[in-house]
């Protein structure tokens, strides 16, 4: 996708969420299929696994670090190497869909 191609489809999808929740919102539409623009970005399993670690940023950044949970964080660390397969593969396969996509046009 070149840089034009991409600021039309940015310019196309809906702007980002503003409230509050936009990181869970913005995991959300990318899970989506929308017709006549794009395929969905991730699938709703990697979009679950993710909001594990959105969840744990969140903690993170807004309450203390001794509030933190050493088994949660031992489970997400746990957990990256699953999560990371599954975004890569959803990533590949969102790039193969919109380069057959951009081959019609």
């Amino acid at each position: 996708m070149t840089g034009e191609q991409f600021l039309v489809l940015e310019g196309r999808i809906r702007s980002l969420p503003a409230d509050p929740e936009w990181h869970r919102q913005l995991l959300v539409q990318m899970t989506l299929d929308l017709p006549e623009l794009r395929p969905h970005v991730i699938r709703k399993e990697t979009a679950a696994l993710l909001d594990e670690y959105r969840g744990f940023r969140h903690v993170f950044r807004n309450v203390y670090g001794f509030n933190l949970a050493a088994e949660r964080l031992e489970r997400l660390v746990q957990k990256l190497p699953e999560t990371l397969v599954a975004l890569r593969w959803d990533l590949q396969v969102f790039l193969e869909r919109m380069r057959e996509v951009i081959a019609v046009k």
